[in-house]
Parts: C-alpha cells; structure tokens; sequence
C-alpha cells in the first residue's frame, strides 16, 4: 500500500493526497499507470479451470472502464437491507480504507497459527465502511452484529460497499487452449505486473 501511494503521488502533477481516492480510482490509475509505463501487454500463467493445466496467456490492460453515472450521489450510499429489513448507510473505500484493512489483517497475522479464531477481515472491512446500521455507528458494536447478522445481509453488505457502479472491470475473459472453453478469470496481481521480464 505505501509503495503504491509513493508511486501515484509521484506520477502526479498536482499536490494531491492519492491515499484519499477512491479504491476504484486507484485500481484505475495502477492499470493505467502499468499500461503506458511498460505497453499494455501483461503475461500471465493461467491454470485452465476444465483441465487443470497451467498455460502462458497475455492480457491487454485496454480494459473497459464504467464512468460514474451522473445520478450517482449521496442518496445511493443507503438501503435496507433484504432479510432483516435494517436501514444502513455506507461509504465507498479509499485508499486509506484498505491500509487500514491491511494493517488489521497484519495484526491478525501475527497471532498463532493455532488460533481457532476464524478470520475476519472480509467483516472488519464491512464494519469499516458502513457509517450505520439502524442508527448503531460505533465500528466494534457493528462488527459484533455483523457477525450475528444472517448470512444474506452480510452478503447484500459486502457487496454494495465493494461494488460501485463505476471503475475498471477487472474481470477478464480467456480461452483454454486444452478446451477451447471460455472462462472468466479476476486480473492477478502478480510480480510481473509490476517488473515485467523483456521479451527475447
């Protein structure tokens, strides 16, 4: 997260804080930062779905992007939600939301492999970025009833503080050359998005 910030703050003209934007924004400038530093092609190895082989596929970072709709505003960051019929409002995440998502999960991390605690940083982040639930603001009391919660409306939850109606679509559509079968795979984020290796 912090080389990730040193980088956009770097490539950026004006004086702006890149830790405030939003994820989406930022998953946007990382692709796009990617594509013009080193072209848009990023190789990959894939394991095919059908066959379980691994194969060497590239992906172009031309990828589609949804503009924020117009409409998009203050008044869609609430709802109700579908089996207990709580009312809710959230916020979307930022840069600043994700390190602190991370610096939970690092604290989680250094507990012993033998905690039977199961791990709850899907729900720490959910917590993180509902600013209430039926009034109930305070992120420990909401993390506690987001585990009490049933399981439908921590799902509803999940993805409507994760899923903005705009941003890149990361999913990205390949081919199997063992089954020639379509599947859809999330863009990886591996070491060779970031040091590709040239070319011979």
């Amino acid at each position: 997260g912090q080389a990730i910030n040193m980088i956009f703050n770097r490539c950026m003209k004006e004086d702006y804080n890149s830790e405030t934007f939003l994820s989406a924004d930022r998953t946007f400038l990382l692709i796009w930062l990617r594509g013009i530093s080193y072209t848009p092609d990023y190789d990959v190895e894939v394991t095919c779905p059908f066959s379980d082989k691994k194969f060497a596929h590239t992906i172009n970072l031309d990828l589609d992007v949804e503009t924020c709709p117009d409409d998009y505003g203050l008044e869609q960051l609430h709802g109700e939600l579908p089996e207990t019929g709580y009312k809710f409002s959230f916020r979307l995440a930022s840069g600043q939301d994700e390190q602190r998502v991370q610096d939970y999960r690092d604290k989680r991390s250094k507990f012993d492999a033998s905690d039977s605690q199961a791990d709850d940083t899907l729900l720490y982040r959910t917590a993180l970025l509902i600013d209430n639930i039926e009034g109930l603001s305070d992120k420990r009391e909401l993390l506690v009833l987001l585990q009490k919660m049933p399981i439908s409306d921590v799902s509803y939850l999940r993805n409507i503080t994760s899923d903005p109606p705009f941003g890149v679509n990361t999913k990205v559509t390949i081919t199997s050359p063992f089954t020639m079968e379509n599947f859809e795979i999330d863009l990886p984020l591996e070491a060779g998005f970031f040091f590709p290796r040239q070319k011979k």
